[in-house]
């Protein structure tokens, strides 16, 4: 009986009848030759990158709303078609330092699919609102740098309308509530100057009147503050989908959203977990 082939001997062989089969056929074997992947890669979402990273900052924060924003965003990723182990990666990274959030929810904002611009927008103004990074730390909008004029316009009438409204909160509210509602008409104005300013209005659009519903007393002239300050950047949100191609415009904007829900807070108003969108 013949002795056994030993198992290298005749993987060796095998090897070699292979390279001698294949070298027969003209295929010429090197060692350094590439490799070709049997499945295509995914092609990244626009700045997908930025948007994990958000929800690392989400998934591993402190503040008060940033389990649902989390939630919120994983399942706006999701149906984007984001791996869900990266999803899961991401939920369970190191967590983001403030300085690195603000980068990257300015990335996010700046660059992410139009799909998730209104989204993105009410985050990152959620995340502004929060007190533990100093406004000053977030991007200032360059001069001359909002393109949408037409978008602008919409603002710029929605704010002076607001600004109209507490005028009767002034009126009707009484000195208790003076100096509130005169800080507040002091954003308001600045607000209007920038919209004017963007939306090139030189003032002869501004609407004669506006309804609003009587108000009579302190607690009424509050309710009617309240309201005002949180349907304007209600309002300012929804303008966020027309700006898709605009994205220095629409960081504009979601600052106006956050110095509008600055002022609201002073009032009374609750954070939103998502500003200008009902969750």
């Amino acid at each position: 009986m013949p002795a056994p082939h030993p198992r290298r001997a005749v993987l060796g062989g095998g090897l070699a009848l292979g390279v001698l089969a294949l070298t027969g056929c003209g295929i010429r074997l090197e060692d350094d030759a590439p490799e070709v992947p049997l499945v295509p890669r995914r092609e990244p979402i626009p700045a997908e990158s930025a948007l994990l990273t958000v929800l690392t900052a989400l998934a591993t924060g402190d503040q008060e709303h940033d389990a649902v924003r989390a939630d919120a965003l994983q399942e706006a990723l999701a149906s984007a078609d984001v791996p869900a182990e990266d999803l899961d990666a991401a939920r369970t990274a190191v967590p983001v330092a403030r300085g690195e959030q603000v980068i990257a929810y300015e990335a996010a904002v700046g660059g992410c699919p139009a799909s998730m611009l209104t989204l993105m927008g009410s985050l990152m103004a959620g995340r502004m609102l929060d007190g533990d990074i100093p406004v000053s730390s977030w991007s200032a909008p360059a001069d001359g740098s909002f393109g949408a004029t037409a978008v602008a316009a919409e603002a710029l009438a929605a704010t002076e309308a607001a600004d109209y409204a507490m005028t009767l909160v002034e009126a009707r509210g009484g000195e208790a509530l003076g100096e509130r509602t005169r800080s507040t008409r002091r954003v308001l104005a600045d607000l209007v100057l920038v919209q004017a300013e963007a939306a090139d209005d030189d003032g002869t659009s501004t609407a004669l009147g506006y309804d609003v519903d009587p108000v009579d007393g302190r607690a009424e002239a509050t309710r009617l503050a309240q309201q005002t300050l949180t349907r304007l950047g209600d309002r300012y949100v929804r303008l966020l989908p027309r700006l898709s191609a605009e994205r220095e415009s629409a960081s504009a904007v979601v600052g106006w959203v956050a110095t509008v829900q600055r002022r609201a807070r002073t009032w009374g108003v609750d954070d939103q977990v998502l500003p200008g969108m009902q969750v």
